[in-house]
């Protein structure tokens, strides 16, 4: 199966280094779906995910900002979104969690974040599972192709 990457030119200078006023979870989510160029709706990112649109609202809100989602969830989302990597792990920072390189799969979710950020999650998925990992989602996922 091939995969279309997703070209990351479009960036603006200025939108390499988010705004001061992104200080939380579910603004930085809601900036990389609303206030970028690409605007991407809740039903869109949960075909590209595989996360139901219940938990894509639930990371959106300042109500659910002290619940901590699952990494796999979180590194579905940042490559759903092409967020860039420092972006990525701050994203994974700001709902109070880490990757750490001595984590099997927390390595793997490193690589995917640093390297593979501009392919789609079904692609990442088939990644995981070609090294014996468990996929980010399980539920059917809309691949570019």
């Amino acid at each position: 199966m091939e995969y279309r990457s997703i070209d990351n030119k479009g960036f603006c200078e200025n939108e390499l280094d988010l705004p001061q006023a992104i200080d939380s979870f579910h603004k930085l989510i809601i900036y990389y779906m609303d206030e970028r160029s690409e605007k991407i709706g809740v039903e869109e990112l949960s075909a590209r995910t595989g996360i139901s649109t219940r938990t894509i609202n639930q990371m959106r809100s300042e109500k659910e900002s002290e619940h901590r989602f699952s990494l796999k969830y979180l590194v579905a989302v940042a490559i759903g979104l092409h967020m860039m990597t420092e972006h990525s792990f701050y994203l994974i920072y700001l709902n109070g969690q880490s990757l750490r390189k001595s984590k099997r799969n927390e390595k793997f979710y490193i690589y995917l974040l640093t390297e593979c950020n501009h392919y789609c999650v079904a692609a990442c998925n088939d990644f995981l599972r070609a090294n014996k990992l468990s996929p980010l989602t399980t539920a059917e996922i809309f691949s570019y192709s």
